[in-house]
């Protein structure tokens, strides 16, 4: 099984480097398969909410697109799943002051 780090998801979702993200897309399209599922380690979601939210000033309804999108995706399989899906719903409803 092949496991995501925080650099190739934040490339295959931003896209903002063309080498870099034509490089991570390549290995996620070829590599990875509802038959090849890769890992997704919490850490790694919390990190990439982390970079998304200050370094691109992704507003929290467009991370949670993304978290979303990670989760219902067939190929990935992600780190205690249930209590990420519990995090997603809380990070959604709760208002940050």
């Amino acid at each position: 099984m092949i496991a995501l780090d925080t650099n190739v998801l934040v490339r295959y979702i931003v896209q903002d480097d063309p080498n870099q993200a034509a490089r991570a897309s390549r290995f996620i399209d070829k590599s990875i398969s509802t038959d090849n599922k890769a890992f997704i380690a919490v850490i790694v979601l919390c990190e990439l909410v982390w970079v998304l939210e200050s370094r691109y000033h992704f507003s929290r309804s467009q991370v949670a697109a993304v978290i979303e999108k990670l989760l219902a995706a067939g190929e990935f399989m992600v780190e205690a799943r249930k209590s990420v899906i519990i995090a997603h719903h809380h990070y959604q409803v709760v208002t940050v002051s």
